[in-house]
């Protein structure tokens, strides 16, 4: 797990990071830091690993149930449809707002090759966590995000490691028609056939809707074996993209940014 402090804003402190596969307790496949509960995974295993992410936050994620849609809610909403587990149900953006939680709030998207965007404000202590896959990306779900935000002023985009588009294959005819909405996530992949950039297509979207400050962290997970694949194995676990909002203080956390590898 790997957390990094992004921003201090005298009355409130952001934490924003990504997980990788080490320090949980998942078995085989899911080797070990899953906290997809959807995977196959035993379920009972899952919760100790998220237990283990809220630990070290000091505030437990809100997670989503992500459908590939485009539909952004708050973190805080409490008449929203939950899954069994607690997750906000179909569901691909959360909106965290420190002044309307009134204490830590955090929230958590999980990938297995899709982008976990994290975005931050640096003007308010609010920000957002975005799922953004094939599907969100043409959707329009990041600048959708931007404008629930209240616009790009401020913001900083952190786009998380996820599959690159020399890693992603796909029929000529998706290709183009994703070309025709972004042209930026048109690509060849390494062995010379169509692909899509996601994360590429992405920083051109959130470029044209504002953004300014954008972080992009360039892993690709189809290569990298410190993150999960469903491209490189079906059967898989999710990292997670999280962001955490805390009072400063008395409420951000005490322990150093760790790296866990």
């Amino acid at each position: 797990m790997k957390l990094a402090e992004v921003a201090t804003k005298g009355a409130w402190r952001v934490y924003a990071g990504f997980t990788t596969r080490a320090g949980g307790f998942s078995n085989g496949p899911y080797h070990a830091f899953n906290l997809g509960y959807h995977t196959g995974d035993d379920p009972a295993v899952v919760t100790r690993n998220r237990q283990l992410l809220a630990d070290y936050l000091g505030v437990t994620p809100v997670s989503m149930e992500q459908v590939h849609g485009a539909t952004i809610r708050s973190a805080t909403q409490q008449d929203a449809v939950r899954t069994p587990h607690g997750d906000i149900a179909e569901t691909d953006g959360l909106i965290l707002d420190l002044t309307e939680s009134g204490s830590a709030i955090a929230a958590a998207v999980m990938v297995a090759d899709c982008v976990p965007l994290l975005l931050v404000s640096t003007a308010y202590p609010r920000g957002a966590v975005v799922h953004v896959g094939r599907k969100g990306l043409l959707a329009g779900i990041a600048p959708k995000a931007v404008r629930t935000l209240g616009g790009p002023e401020g913001l900083e985009a952190f786009i998380g490691p996820s599959i690159a588009g020399a890693d992603y294959e796909v029929p000529a005819a998706m290709r183009d028609a994703a070309a025709a909405l972004i042209p930026e996530a048109a690509c060849i992949t390494r062995w010379g056939t169509p692909g899509i950039d996601v994360p590429g297509g992405l920083a051109a979207q959130l470029r044209r809707a504002g953004v300014t400050s954008i972080h992009r962290d360039g892993r690709s997970t189809f290569q990298d074996p410190a993150f999960y694949s469903y491209r490189r194995s079906a059967q898989t676990g999710r990292f997670a993209g999280v962001l955490a909002l805390y009072p400063a203080p008395p409420g951000a956390p005490t322990h150093p940014v760790r790296h866990a590898e």
